[in-house]
């Protein structure tokens, strides 16, 4: 699969992570990916806009799926891609735009076939979370004592799962 990586803050500990497990994701499903670019675009819609065009106009058909570590940049690409005819409901002119964060536009455009998905994070488990740990702490306990929350490999991040959002999820 050769993709373009559209990034958010260089440098950024999300930026890094959300690229990085996007990436492994894909190759333990057993996929194999090929990096056409990887650019940043500091989570700005009209940035990852217009560095997509530019994309577009040095890859073209070799693009086979795109790639942005939030829905408002993978929403900017899709607006570039439709300037030049992309993703606008023709199978045969559509690239596959991936984001994360689940915003309401990035659902919409999902819901019309322009943007083939994204992952968010359940804002009641979130809650929920952050509820029982802060319980935990004020208590004098261990954060994660009592619940069924993991840290990451860097002990310092609480793993909760993103959700899928795709087409086949836009009734439920």
């Amino acid at each position: 699969m050769d993709y373009i990586m559209i990034k958010g803050q260089p440098g950024s500990f999300v930026t890094e992570t959300r690229t990085e497990r996007s990436i492994s994701t894909i190759n333990d499903a057993g996929i194999n990916t090929k990096e056409l670019s990887s650019v940043t675009a500091n989570w700005d819609p009209n940035l990852a806009k217009d560095v997509m065009e530019q994309l577009l106009f040095k890859y073209g058909n070799n693009i086979e799926v795109i790639i942005a570590n939030n829905d408002a940049m993978a929403i900017g690409a899709v607006n570039a891609l439709q300037k030049y005819g992309y993703n606008l409901g023709d199978k045969e002119r559509t690239i596959p735009v991936f984001g994360i964060g689940g915003v309401p536009e990035a659902q919409d455009l999902i819901k019309k076939g322009f943007m083939a998905g994204s992952v968010f994070q359940n804002p009641r488990e979130v809650a929920d979370a952050i509820y029982f740990i802060g319980m935990n702490l004020v208590s004098g306990k261990a954060p994660l004592e009592g619940t069924n929350y993991k840290f990451d490999e860097t002990g310092a991040i609480i793993y909760i799962p993103f959700q899928e959002y795709t087409p086949q999820q836009k009734n439920s």
